[in-house]
């Protein structure tokens, strides 16, 4: 049997002069995973046409048969040439042109070790072009960003190019010669890393809870925080006292006012917040007041909050106006000062000062910055989310972090819903754990959605949380919060029983939105990556669904074989294969029925029908029958050693095809390693 072998230019655009050389193929392999697996070759020639081996690296590799079809592909990984007692090889294998550097965060100064953090990736653009993008994560147990960031780049310039290493022999090696290490495609998905944020929108971080559908808490009324400018008050008779009116986002019982206040000078007398009805755009009637002592107020600007002296049972849509004054008389040298927003952003209200005859418009207009809480129960809470990543994809479940207080009879319930003008709109799906099932201790519930939603790129959804019954002091749900705000661009906001209203305190939602995805839909998204790979042939889709998400710590090779693990529905495997023009091709194996080969005790094989086989072509994948074991075959025996899978194989041009049942050891792997 005659074989040749073509070494092509790295573009693939055309092949190699090598006349100065003679190769000779010893043997290739393959594997039931990524086809191509590995070829070992010889190289003869003249010493100056042998040391130029070592500039092939990556370079693609095809051994031809007789009739000139390609029955191996992949690429030169390593080189060796051995001349006299000396061997210099140059292998792939610790390479690595794009880095990053992984540690504990060493603050100088400070016994506690900080966070783990990644330093950003460096890269060689001139091996990238050479060979192709190779990546390692390399770890520091403990560093400053600077010292992570100095051992990446002194790691990059070392492993930018194969690293040669030379060895000297016993004996002396004539003539000289080259062996050279072919990989299949398959090998270069474990190059790179692999993450994709379709699959997870999240909010995970925990810092507080509010109750559902139980006891009061306080929620915000209104209120006005933008910050443009200040006015002051009670330094004279034409700024004697300042007053805005407002309206209520809901109804509910009035607690306590805020304001952004400050002393000038050293003012001796308190200041009187007073909570008035409406009189024809001005204070009409007291409803209640507050009080905040001089004490309490410094001489730089602060939200200030305090409570009324007697709670008020304030409506929705209704004016009422918030009048500041001192308790004692002006003073043009101690005197206070409030902060408010010349941006005029505040839409349900006017802004007037007491000129000490009337109230009059602030010039030029403003709005005062200020804030009125209230209490009421929290019916149902809701968070808006847009996908932060770059992929749209489909949700099909939700976590939030919640516990039952009490023995709730009803269910638990989150929507997803559309936005409407910043607040929910067409429910678009529904998960619900009943009471009994929610726990009375906090932990992640994850909610199964009655559909799965598609959910797109810049467009606002909203995740509400809420009770099907009714509300009860006793027996209700608590739900975890984020009062760090972490999640960006929205805040979470409850329903008071006739409005959606902020927190009293800000807090975003913790939750959890997930989604699936078939795996052999996620192969087919993750190969688009690999830099080899020119396309992939779903053959047989898996009819498995799981979740897409993954965070850039796997390499591509981990993640597409996690994938395939899951197999395909029913229990069958699933296969993936590399063909000559690197297209993956994704199928069913075979079934144990579906025999394609016999084998007999001497090794002799044929098809099932009892023909020629072309072992050349080293199948895998496949199953073998063996012929001659002594009687007839059991089928219903347990253990049935008339057939055997193929893993892997091996053709060697001395032996010829040597099969790898699975399980079985291969001659290269360490005792105790086995293949399943």
């Amino acid at each position: 049997m005659a074989f040749s072998v073509r070494i092509l230019k790295r573009d693939f655009s055309a092949p190699l002069n090598l006349d100065g050389l003679a190769l000779r193929v010893i043997s290739y392999s393959f594997h039931e995973e990524g086809g191509p697996e590995q070829a070992d070759l010889e190289a003869l020639g003249g010493r100056e046409d042998l040391w130029e081996l070592v500039e092939l690296l990556r370079c693609p590799i095809e051994i031809m048969d007789e009739e000139q079809e390609v029955v191996w592909w992949g690429f030169l990984s390593q080189a060796e040439i051995h001349d006299g007692k000396m061997v210099d090889a140059v292998s792939l294998d610790e390479m690595f042109n794009r880095l990053a550097e992984a540690a504990t965060l060493s603050i100088p100064g400070v016994s506690t070790p900080g966070d783990r953090f990644t330093t950003a990736w460096a890269e060689d653009a001139d091996s990238i072009a050479a060979y192709g993008t190779k990546e390692i994560l390399l770890s520091l147990p403990s560093a400053t960003e600077a010292e992570a960031e100095n051992a990446r780049d002194y790691e990059l310039t070392q492993r930018k190019y194969p690293i040669p290493v030379t060895t000297v022999g016993n004996q002396i090696v004539e003539p000289p010669y080259g062996r050279l290490v072919c990989r299949g495609w398959w090998d270069t998905l474990d190059w790179v890393y692999f993450g994709r944020a379709a699959g997870l929108e999240q909010n995970a971080e925990m810092q507080g809870d509010v109750n559902l559908g139980g006891p009061t808490e306080t929620v915000i009324g209104t209120s006005h925080i933008t910050l443009s400018g200040t006015q002051v008050f009670g330094n004279a008779g034409a700024t004697t006292k300042l007053e805005t009116s407002f309206s209520l986002d809901g109804n509910m019982t009035l607690t306590e006012l805020a304001i952004r206040i400050q002393t000038n000078g050293a003012p001796a007398d308190d200041v009187l917040l007073k909570l008035y009805s409406d009189s024809a755009g001005t204070p009409g009637s007291l409803l209640a007041t507050a009080t905040i002592s001089t004490g309490t107020i410094t001489s730089s600007l602060a939200w200030v909050t305090e409570t009324l002296d007697t709670p008020y049972a304030g409506v929705a849509a209704t004016t009422y106006h918030l009048e500041i004054s001192r308790s004692g008389a002006n003073d043009a040298v101690n005197y206070y000062t409030v902060s408010v927003d010349e941006g005029l952003g505040y839409p349900s209200g006017q802004f007037k000062i007491w000129n000490g005859a009337a109230w009059v418009a602030r010039s030029p207009n403003a709005d005062l910055a200020f804030r009125v809480w209230g209490e009421g129960v929290y019916t149902k809470i809701e968070q808006a989310f847009q996908l932060t990543g770059g992929e749209a994809w489909q949700a099909s479940n939700v976590q939030i972090y919640a516990h039952a207080e009490g023995s709730p009879a009803d269910n638990l319930r989150v929507r997803v819903y559309t936005d409407s003008s910043g607040a929910p709109g067409s429910l678009l799906a529904t998960g619900t754990f009943t009471g009994s099932e929610v726990p009375p201790g906090a932990a992640w519930l994850t909610f199964a959605l009655d559909a799965e939603v598609a959910l797109s790129l810049a467009t606002t959804y909203h995740l509400q949380v809420d009770r099907t019954g009714a509300t009860d002091a006793t027996n209700y749900y608590v739900v975890g919060v984020d009062e760090g705000l972490h999640y960006a661009s929205y805040v979470m906001k409850v329903w008071n029983g006739a409005a959606w209203v902020r927190r009293a305190e800000d807090a975003d939602l913790s939750f959890v939105i997930g989604g699936v995805e078939a795996t052999t839909t996620q192969i087919e998204t993750a190969l688009a990556s690999a830099e080899f790979i020119t396309d992939v042939e779903i053959k047989q889709t898996s009819g498995v669904n799981t979740s897409p998400y993954r965070n850039g710590d796997q390499r591509l090779l981990d993640v597409v074989r996690e994938l395939l693990k899951a197999g395909i529905s029913g229990g069958a495997r699933l296969l993936a294969t590399v063909t000559k023009d690197r297209i993956v091709q994704l199928y069913q194996a075979p079934e144990k029925t579906a025999y394609a080969y016999l084998i007999n005790r001497r090794g002799e094989i044929s098809t099932a029908t009892d023909g020629p086989v072309d072992l050349q072509k080293c199948p895998v994948a496949v199953w073998m029958r063996r012929t001659d074991i002594p009687g007839e075959a059991n089928t219903e025996r347990l253990v049935d050693l008339s057939k055997f899978y193929v893993e892997a194989a091996e053709f060697n041009v001395a032996n010829g095809y040597t099969p790898t049942p699975r399980g079985a050891q291969r001659p290269f792997e360490l005792p105790g390693q086995v293949s399943l």
